[in-house]
């Protein structure tokens, strides 16, 4: 035996995976939202199936009575985590992702079924008295009564998806530099004008709308 013999490391054995590291699971996230005894909490899961990883999210939403806390009952909901809950009426509401587009679903408050499903940004909105929803995805619109999946007024190209403000029935959208009106159930143009400067905002009121610089120096109105 050589002096480098004597001397060299013992081979270390190589280690063995544990029992059940293809399987991971990771902790519910946080508890996202609570609307009228609603609260929602998302989880994640990765699981290694015919060597490739495929990640599953959800939510579990619980409706409580706010009068004895008692549970109502529970649901999952699928492909949504940080998520929130938006009343649309009395009966139903939506629970969709915090920020962004992406899977929504709209639930039975009374039952907690699941009443139809859908992808963009869900917003509620009053028409006329009666509750509708809008769905926002990439740059088109469509409008739906709460507990039906076919839209009242199919997906439509609209000015401008990215700076809305929604008041007297219309959506006051900023394409470019100007200021266009959009109908609100039929989603048609209904005027457009010119906003002289940048770095405006707009608020909407009733019968018009404001807009006004960020520095506070400009203000225009525009009323009927």
């Amino acid at each position: 035996m050589t002096t480098a013999d004597a001397t060299r490391s013992p081979k270390q054995p190589r280690p063995r995976p544990s029992v059940g590291a293809r399987t991971a699971r990771f902790d519910s996230l946080a508890s996202a939202s609570r609307l009228r005894g609603t609260s929602t909490e998302s989880s994640t899961r990765s699981r290694n199936t015919d060597n490739s990883l495929r990640r599953t999210c959800s939510t579990m939403a619980t409706a409580y009575d706010l009068r004895t806390g008692a549970k109502r009952w529970r649901a999952t909901v699928p492909g949504v985590t940080r998520s929130q809950v938006t009343q649309l009426d009395q009966e139903t509401a939506v629970i969709s992702a915090i920020s962004g587009a992406g899977p929504f679903h709209v639930v039975d408050l009374r039952s907690g079924a699941l009443l139809w499903s859908g992808t963009g940004i869900p917003t509620s909105v009053r028409l006329e008295g009666a509750s509708r929803l809008l769905v926002t995805s990439g740059a088109k619109v469509s409008v739906h009564e709460p507990r039906s999946q076919t839209p009242i007024t199919p997906p439509t190209k609209v000015p401008s998806t990215k700076y809305v403000t929604r008041a007297g029935g219309a959506d006051y959208q900023f394409p470019d530099p100007s200021v266009t009106a959009v109908r609100l159930p039929d989603l048609g143009v209904q005027w457009k004008v010119p906003i002289l400067g940048d770095d405006l905002r707009i608020t909407a009121i009733p019968n018009g709308f404001l807009t006004d610089s960020l520095d506070g120096h400009e203000l225009v109105a525009y009323l009927g």
